[in-house]
């Protein structure tokens, strides 16, 4: 999360947190119709054999998982932690790892390839 942080984003912060935390439980049904649209990222975005995925705003995981049972190295991140816990408990990859964090302030030095905003990649591949 950005150090000095503005008293507007910091409301932006907690709805956010509060707004998922809510949805957590139920977010998978409502996203049922995209479902089927998660492979096709995944063939969509052509990474390489080895290729390191980083999945911001993962949820609860869905495309991460599909990135990790092609064989990808896959970080899963998300500003909520109640989401996250939902991918954890989901989790049967040892290639997924999912991490509470900022899109805008992120904490690695380097990153291959970026699954960034899947729901930009779902609206091309409709």
């Amino acid at each position: 999360m950005a150090e000095k942080l503005t008293d507007e984003e910091k409301e932006y912060y907690l709805l956010v947190r509060k707004a998922f935390a809510i949805l957590a439980p139920f977010y998978d049904a409502i996203i049922i119709p995209l479902s089927g649209i998660r492979d096709r990222v995944v063939d969509f975005t052509n990474a390489q054999k080895g290729s390191k995925i980083l999945d911001v705003a993962t949820g609860t995981g869905q495309q991460a998982f599909a990135f990790a049972k092609k064989g990808y190295e896959v970080i899963g991140i998300d500003l909520s932690e109640a989401m996250l816990n939902m991918a954890k408990k989901k989790n049967k990859y040892r290639n997924a790892r999912f991490e509470v964090a900022d899109a805008t302030n992120l904490p690695f030095e380097y990153i291959v390839l970026i699954s960034l905003l899947c729901r930009l990649l779902y609206m091309i591949c409709l």
